[in-house]
C-alpha cells in the first residue's frame, strides 16, 4: 500500500512539512481494541505465536522467514523513498508490537537477528536519517552504527510499582516505583554511549501519554522540559494533543530552544568590490537552539542588480553549526555578469539544487520569498 505513504508525503509537501515515519511489523494486543497482528498469508508460511489477546498473532522473530519478509519490506521501502525531500527520518523498527521491541516471544532477546535487520536498514537508507528506539540491545546496536535515536515514553514520572498507574497529587509515591525518566532513559543513554549522538543525527522524543496527562497528575513540567533540552531534542511528538492553557507559554519557550535556531548577528564586507573580483565577508551566526540542523542545506547569497540576480553558494557545512557561535570568513568569486553600480546583497539557507530558501534565520525582516536583505555593495569597473 505505497499509496498510503505517498499520500502522507504529498500532504507534507503541500504544507511545507517533513515526515518522520515508522513501519510496524504488528500492532498491539490490547484485549479491548486489538490492532492488526500478522497478515494471514504470513501465518500460513512462517512460525507465529498467539498473544494474550485471542486471535492476535505475532511472528516468531528468530524465524528466518521473519528476516526474509520483513527485510524485503525494508529494502523495498528504502528503494522507493530513501532521500525523498519530504521524508525527514525513518525509525529502525526491528520487532515487537508497533516496532518498539518486546513482544510475546521475547523479541528483544535476539541480538543476531537485530544486527542483521539494522544492517538492512543501513543498506536501504543511505540518505534519509535513521532513528533507533531507546530500547535495550537495538538501541546500543543502532548507536554503534551511527543512527540517531528516539524515545517513546518521554515525560513518564509514574510513581507506583505497577507502571501505567501513575501517581496523582493526592497519592503518595511508592518507594519501590519505576519510571522511564528516572530509571531507564539516563541509564540507556550513558550505557549506549549516546550522549553525543545528537551532534550527527537527530534525537526525537514522543510523549508518554499526552501533556494533559502530565498536567492532571501534577508532574514537574520545568524539569521535564529541561531533560528534553539536555538530550538535545529536535522533535517532540505530543500526539496531536492540545497543550494545557496554563502551560502554553512554557511550551512555546521550549519550542524556541529545541532543535536549531540560527540568529544572524553580524555581516562585514567591503563597501566596494572590483568587477570580476571577490565578494569577501565575515559572518557571525549564533545557534541559540540545542542541536544542529541535519539536512545539508547551503548558505547562499543573492546579489541583485536591477532585474538581474546571481546566487553565490558558500562552502560552509551548515550541519556543523552546533549550539553556540559560528564564524565564517570566506571569499566568493563575483559573477562577471555584474556591471559597475549598486548591488543588493541578500542571504538565505537554500536547497543546494533548486536554490530555493528552506530555512529562515530567527531575525526580523526576512521577505516573503525567504531571502533576508543584508546590505548593498558597489561594483567598480
Amino acid at each position: 500500500r505505497w499509496d498510503v505513504v505517498d499520500r502522507v508525503l504529498a500532504v507534507a509537501r503541500e504544507r511545507g512539512q517533513t515526515v518522520h515515519l515508522r513501519l510496524m511489523p504488528v500492532g498491539g494486543a490490547d484485549k479491548l481494541t486489538p490492532e492488526p497482528g500478522v497478515p494471514a498469508w504470513y501465518a500460513e508460511r512462517a512460525n507465529t505465536v498467539e498473544t494474550l489477546c485471542p486471535g492476535h498473532r505475532e511472528p516468531v522473530y528468530a524465524d528466518e522467514h521473519y528476516l526474509h519478509y520483513w527485510g524485503d519490506l525494508i529494502r523495498d521501502f528504502g528503494a522507493r523513498y530513501d532521500g525523498h525531500p519530504c521524508l525527514d527520518a525513518v525509525d529502525v523498527s526491528i520487532l515487537g508490537p508497533w516496532g518498539e521491541g518486546g513482544g510475546e516471544n521475547g523479541g528483544a532477546a535476539y541480538p543476531e537477528q537485530t544486527d542483521r535487520l539494522i544492517e538492512i536498514y543501513l543498506d536501504s537508507f543511505r540518505k534519509t536519517h535513521l532513528a533507533s528506539l531507546i530500547n535495550g540491545y537495538q538501541f546500543h546496536a543502532g548507536i554503534r552504527r551511527g543512527c540517531g535515536w528516539r524515545a517513546d515514553c518521554f515525560g513518564d514520572l509514574s510513581a507506583s510499582t505497577q507502571w501505567g498507574c501513575p501517581i496523582t497529587p493526592d497519592t503518595p509515591a511508592d518507594p519501590q516505583c519505576w519510571n522511564h525518566m528516572y530509571d531507564y532513559y539516563p541509564m540507556q543513554v550513558v550505557s549506549a554511549h549516546a550522549q553525543d549522538a545528537w551532534q550527527r543525527r537527530p534525537v526525537l522524543l514522543e510523549t508518554c501519554w499526552v501533556p494533559r496527562h502530565w498536567h492532571d497528575n501534577g508532574w514537574d513540567l520545568e524539569w521535564l522540559l529541561q531533560q528534553g533540552l539536555k538530550y538535545h531534542v529536535s522533535v517532540l511528538n505530543t500526539k496531536s494533543s492540545p497543550i494545557p492553557p496554563a502551560w502554553q507559554d512554557r511550551f512555546a519557550g521550549f519550542v524556541k530552544r529545541m532543535g536549531y535556531r540560527f540568529v544572524l548577528r553580524q555581516l562585514m564586507t567591503p563597501a566596494r568590490v572590483r568587477r570580476g573580483g571577490h565578494f569577501w565577508y565575515y559572518l557571525w551566526i549564533e545557534n541559540v537552539g540545542v542541536a544542529p540542523i541535519y539536512r545539508p542545506y547551503a548558505l547562499a547569497f543573492r546579489l541583485r542588480q536591477g532585474d538581474a540576480c546571481e546566487i553565490l553558494l558558500s562552502s560552509a557545512d551548515v550541519t556543523q553549526w552546533l549550539p553556540g557561535d559560528v564564524w565564517l570568513d570566506e571569499r566568493l568569486s563575483l559573477p562577471p555578469t555584474l556591471r559597475p553600480g549598486q548591488v543588493a546583497v541578500e542571504v538565505a539557507l537554500v536547497d543546494p539544487e533548486s536554490h530555493q530558501p528552506r530555512v529562515r534565520f530567527a531575525i526580523d525582516g526576512t521577505r516573503d520569498d525567504g531571502w533576508h536583505p543584508l546590505c548593498t555593495i558597489e561594483v567598480t569597473g
